[in-house]
This record gives C-alpha cells, structure tokens and sequence, in this order.
C-alpha cells in the first residue's frame, strides 16, 4: 500500500474504486454514492469546473456541510490539479471575508443555502448552479470578481487547511498529495482500516478530523464512510446499533450527552472496534461514564491541522491509561522538548513535537517568521513540527497532553492548567459543561475565569465552594459565568484548549 505516495489522490481513489464499483463509498441522509458514481460524478463536476475557467493551479475554496457532493467535488478538483481550502459550511460573514482575505480563491464551491451569506460578504462576480445531476442539484460555483492570477505559495499543493489556533487569525496550512497520503497510512496502519470498515461521522468534514479520518481511508481502502450533517443522540444510536459501523467520529460534547442516555435505550456496541474524540479534552471522569454507560471505552485522538493525526490510545488501554491521548501513530514519532528544543527522558514535562511525512511544510497564508519556525524540515521526507502544547511520554510511549504552553495561566508565578480547572468543574453535579480561561483583575494581574452550562438550578458561588473543596486557592477560577449555552464569546474563548485533529 505504500506504493501510494508515489501516486496522486485521484489515481489512488480510481484503483481503489475499479476493485469494488458496485460498493457504497459515501452514506448520506440525502442518499448514497457507490464508488462507480463517485468516479463518475467527479469526472462530470471536472468537465464543468473546466467550462467555468477553473484552470490548473489554481485556489477553491471548498464550502460544503456533510452531504454526498462533498468527496466528487473535492476528487473532481483534485483531478484538475486545483487547490482545494477546506471552509466550513457553518462560516458567516467575518469569517468568510477573513478566508478570503488571507488566501483569496478563485471561486468557492458551496450550497444554493449558503450562496447569499457568500454573496454578502465578498465580491461574487457570478454565481452557477451545478444541476448535471440529482446528487449535485444543491451545488453552485461562486466565482471571484477579483480572482487572483498570481499563484506563487500554492505551487504543488493540494489542500489548505484553515485553522485559528491561539492567535484567531485563520491560517492556511498547506498540505501536497504526498501529506494527504502519508496521513491516509498512518490513520489505516494504525487503526487497521480495510474495505469492510463503516466509519460513521457526524463531525464535519470541511474540518480536519472530519476529513482526515472519515474520507481519507475511503480513498486509500474502500472503507465506506457515514456522513450526518448534525448529531442527533436518537439516530447516532441507531447508526451505532448497525453491525457494520466499526468506526465513529465524536467529540467530548457528544460523549457527554451519550453518556446520560436511558441504559435501556444504549444498543449493544460491541462490534464497534474504535469510538473516538478529538477536538478538546476528554475527562477521565467522562471516560468512565461512558464505559458504564455504552460499554465500550472511548479512545482520546489527538493531533492538528499542521500535523495531521498523531496519537490515538487504544482501546484496551483507556481504563488503565485515563488520561493519556495515546501512543504515536504508524509513521509518527512524537519527542517532548525542552526550552533549547533538545528531548527530555519519560516523565519530564515540555513542549510537544510531532514528526512524520504528514506533516506540513508550513503556513501558506502571511505569517509572523516565527509561526514558520515551528516547522523543522527532517530526514526522508518528514518535518517536524513544534505544537506549542506541553505534555509528556511515559516510560512505554503513552502521551499525556496537558495543556497549551500559550494558554497556561500564571497567576502569581503559579502555572494554572485550564484543563486540570475543567476537570473538577465538570465533576460538580449541577454542571454540565466548562471551560477556563485567563482574565486580569483590577491590577492588571492573571487570574482564572470560567464559563459553564449547568444540568440544574445553581448559584455561582455553590459552583466556586466545590471548586475550594478540591482545587489549591490560586487556582479556583475567581469569577464563574453561567451561560446558556458554549457558543457565547466568554465561552468560546477556550473553544481551542487542544490541537484540532486532525
């Protein structure tokens, strides 16, 4: 299989497809796509992608929610030799300017739903429905009134990822076939994913755990992939319950709700060989609940955008290893590194570094020099790259994430942990979901603030005793906001306590 990196995506996904035509590669609830239809569909989208003056080279941003057009648009883009960023389909006016503005496209390729959000925040020249058939009828192509010429930055590349990290600022993160398909035999070496795998996701696919886990070993093995445009705890359940779904794609907020589900109503999961999260946190304490619960452990995944997936814990050992986000993947070496950038033994804490060939060469949209230096080119094809996260290895390889090295607080010269905050926020009964981040008080000194959402009626200062029962003073957060809900700003401002995963 590793002859593949000699090859490019569309050739890949063609062979892959010749082996099993009649087989569904993409599920959808707006209906399937065999991998015969997916060829074909591309092939179609590329002849009209063509007649709309998408040439070689060139940049498109890819605005699609989970649905049976995404993989033909992005394989028909691809086999044009065109620049694919992945947007999210949820994106609104600021941050769709805030794309545009930072890699400007040729076009964008998204829903007849989200066309007019488009059209009010850029230039759109001209807008084209794509109805050469039913499963692309929704489909328009938006072309730039400004559409750049210049494409020096994006030569060889293949996909831009968007991510905002700590700074906010989305950054374009460039990845060549070669990534793309180095990370497909990573995910598959470790996870052992062949054909006769159903990877089941309701996380979206224009973000990169999404995309890396759910539609890059559709490509590589024929696995067939399950997409859902939200999560619904009914029908999840029911999609779990199939005796074919080996895989599924969660994040913690949806292990939380899972694992308050009625037990009558939890089916029997044990044919499912991984149930992942990625995204933030996973607490320990959720872990075990979900163990009660679904009876199946719930394995922590863990990586980014600039590296692709890096570690995953295996499901014998998440009771044992609660804590941990796993051992490095085929292909990864993950070091721990010291102030200088030189390794430290098990046990010591410093900064994460993840190396393999699905790491990325760097930023592509205009980055300060030293958000570039996190990259360190390697031997045989690999780079390294410097997350910025603290950890540590123990003695048989498992990594512990503890925390961004940026958004560790100092208070008084004490380093507070956000996620060691969350933790014991999230074991208070009236509380549902937390996050923590740094604040100044009067004098201009950090301190630690929290927003949470709670399960039943509660007072702030009822929430803060329970944290002074099991947190040292300094770091009981000093103001606690109950929200309605994590998509307010106070809420959102540790919506990035970990790397995006991929």
């Amino acid at each position: 299989m590793t002859e593949a990196l000699a090859m490019d995506l569309w050739t890949v996904f063609r062979s892959t497809a010749a082996k099993s035509p009649t087989q569904v590669a993409v599920e959808t609830g707006e209906g399937d796509l065999t991998f015969a239809e997916v060829v074909e569909s591309a092939e179609r989208l590329a002849t009209r992608f063509r007649f709309l003056g998408i040439e070689p080279g060139s940049v498109v941003h890819l605005a699609l929610p989970n649905g049976p057009e995404f993989l033909p648009v992005f394989l028909a883009l691809r086999s044009m030799d065109v620049v694919v960023g992945l947007v999210s389909a949820r994106y609104r006016d600021a941050e769709l300017r805030a794309v545009t503005a930072r890699m400007p496209p040729h076009a964008f390729v998204t829903s007849s739903r989200m066309i007019g959000v488009l059209e009010r925040a850029i230039d759109v020249a001209k807008t084209h429905p794509l109805a050469t058939g039913a499963d692309e009828s929704e489909l328009e192509v938006a072309v730039l009134r400004d559409a750049p010429v210049d494409r020096t930055g994006v030569e060889g590349l293949a996909l831009v990822k968007f991510t905002s990290g700590s700074s906010g600022a989305p950054k374009g993160v460039g990845l060549t076939e070669q990534n793309l398909l180095a990370e497909a035999l990573n995910l598959v070496g470790t996870l052992g994913i062949t054909a006769t795998d159903r990877i089941l996701a309701p996380v979206p696919v224009s973000h990169s755990y999404g995309f890396d886990l759910a539609l890059l070993p559709v490509v590589l093995t024929g696995a067939r992939a399950v997409l859902r445009r939200s999560f619904i705890p009914r029908e999840v359940l029911r999609d779990l319950a199939h005796p074919d779904t080996s895989v599924f794609l969660g994040v913690p907020s949806m292990y939380r709700i899972l694992s308050e589900t009625d037990p009558s109503a939890v089916p029997d999961l044990s044919h499912v060989r991984y149930m992942l999260s990625c995204t933030a946190p996973l607490l320990p304490s959720l872990v075990q609940q979900c163990y009660e619960r679904l009876g199946v452990p719930v394995c922590q995944h863990y990586g980014s955008s600039e590296t692709g997936a890096a570690t995953n814990h295996r499901p014998a050992d998440v009771l044992a290893r609660p804590g941990s986000v796993g051992l490095a993947l085929h292909g990864v070496e993950v070091r721990i590194l010291d102030d200088r950038g030189l390794p430290l033994p098990p046990g010591q804490e410093g900064e994460i570094a993840i190396s393999s060939r699905a790491v990325a060469r760097g930023y592509v949209t205009d980055e300060p020099q030293h958000a570039n230096e996190a990259f360190v080119p390697g031997q045989d094809g690999t780079v390294e790259y410097r997350t910025g996260d603290l950890g540590v290895i123990d003695e048989d390889g498992f990594v512990y994430w503890q925390g961004r090295g940026d958004q560790v607080i100092n208070v008084g010269g004490l380093k507070v942990y956000p996620s060691e905050v969350v933790q014991v926020l999230e074991r208070c009964p009236s509380v549902s979901e937390a996050r923590v981040f740094s604040a100044h008080d009067h004098s201009g000194e950090e301190v630690v603030h929290a927003a949470v959402t709670i399960r039943q009626s509660t007072r702030e200062q009822d929430i803060l005793a329970f944290c002074r029962r099991h947190l040292a003073d300094y770091k009981v957060p000093r103001v606690i906001e109950i929200v309605e809900s994590m998509t307010t700003p106070e809420a959102e401002k540790m919506s990035d306590l970990t790397g995006e995963t991929s």
